[in-house]
């Protein structure tokens, strides 16, 4: 042991706030649902995701982890429509159709309020996002 304080490898090798982004920074649990349906030229598709809590460590010093922040679990849901015409299909959709959004930031986690939404979170922070897609199969 006296080699290795001597060589300064007794030294902390990674800080707690890297540590928090291993251990408990990303959800424990992430839960999917989804369902297909089709009939004639149509399909409908849904799916339901949970993300687990996690947890964003900010303080360097462990004696004074005040602006430690647990965000809270959430669902998302998507969904989808798609018309089949010979070798084409059109489809419209949605992720996150429910707007679903993070937890938000203490204050002094969000750049005073410059950032609301912690960029930690598993799903984004954008909020839903609706799009039309056409394709062609030779």
């Amino acid at each position: 042991m006296a080699e290795l304080t001597s060589g300064g490898l007794n030294q902390l090798r990674i800080g707690r706030v890297e540590q928090g982004r291993i251990e408990v920074g990303a959800p424990r649990s992430k839960f999917m649902l989804g369902g297909l349906w089709t009939t004639g030229n149509w399909s409908l598709s849904a799916t339901a995701t949970r993300y687990g809590e996690f947890t964003v460590l900010f303080d360097a010093v462990e004696t004074t982890p005040t602006r430690d922040q647990t965000f809270c679990a959430e669902w998302t849901l998507d969904l989808a429509a798609t018309y089949e015409m010979g070798q084409w299909d059109f489809s419209i959709g949605g992720d996150n159709v429910l707007d679903a959004y993070p937890d938000e930031a203490i204050y002094q986690n969000s750049t005073f309020g410059q950032l609301p939404y912690s960029a930690s979170s598993p799903f984004g922070f954008n909020g839903r996002f609706m799009y039309a897609r056409m394709g062609y199969r030779w």
